[in-house]
């Protein structure tokens, strides 16, 4: 083809007309420019094409681990909610105002009430999106809702850590009272209960008696406190679990 139009141009030079020859020459520049933009635009659909392919990959992965953290916020909630119910019978108990409770009653709540498990959330690919230029591919509403709710986990795990409502130092002679480290071990797959200490083994007027001490509520209302605070935590992060699925997906329908 290049051939072809040399040969166009020689012949046009040797019979002297300079016209036809310009004219042919812009001619030749507007088919080169032509095929130049075809091929750009070719280059770019291809590009567009990966990159769609690529964001649609990296919105299913996104929220697919958004809706099992979504699904953990929830269960750890429900189950922070029996908590808070048990708590408050209990914190009556502590105070003398609840009397009808059976001594098994009391004892069930008090190794039921406080909280043990820990929530675990997942932010691996989130963090690689982020860590990598494909989290640029997604829109602004997505990349907007996304890093809503990723700054709240963060927050809500400095929260966590803060509250410790869990194990601490301090709350050690209470979770051994209430028999908490017995079923932690229990739900870790250790059947064998603990060795307990004569001290920690009080009849029922002594558990009583324990309950009621000032300590004992000024414990459970701090553990109260806490239990509600993270459950508040948890609704926010459900929210905007939701949020962020909804603007992954919106999109990402046809």
């Amino acid at each position: 083809m290049i051939s072809l139009f040399r040969k166009i141009r020689q012949k046009l030079l040797q019979q002297n007309r300079v016209t036809r020859y310009l004219v042919y020459a812009i001619g030749e520049i507007f088919l080169v420019v032509i095929g130049i933009l075809i091929a750009l635009q070719v280059n770019n659909w291809n590009e567009n094409r990966k990159q769609k392919i690529e964001k649609k990959k990296l919105t299913a992965s996104l929220a697919e681990e958004i809706k099992t953290n979504l699904a953990e916020f929830k269960s750890h909630r429900a189950y922070l909610e029996k908590c808070e119910k048990e708590l408050r019978k209990i914190m009556a108990v502590s105070a003398n105002l609840e009397k009808s409770l059976s001594i098994d009653s009391v004892r069930s709540l008090s190794s039921s009430m406080l909280p043990v498990l820990k929530l675990s959330i997942g932010r691996s690919r989130l963090n690689a999106a982020k860590a990598s230029e494909s989290f640029g591919l997604l829109s602004e509403k997505q990349s907007r809702s996304i890093t809503n709710y990723d700054t709240y986990v963060e927050d809500y795990q400095g929260a966590s850590e803060a509250l410790n409502i869990v194990f601490t130092e301090e709350r050690n002679e209470f979770l051994i009272r209430f028999s908490k480290l017995d079923e932690f071990f229990q739900r870790s797959g250790n059947q064998q209960p603990l060795p307990k200490h004569p001290y920690f083994d009080v009849n029922d007027s002594e558990f009583i008696s324990f309950l009621q001490e000032p300590s004992t509520y000024s414990y459970l209302h701090r553990t109260f406190l806490g239990v509600f605070t993270e459950i508040l935590w948890l609704k926010a992060l459900e929210d905007l679990s939701t949020e962020a699925l909804l603007s992954l997906e919106t999109e990402a329908a046809p």
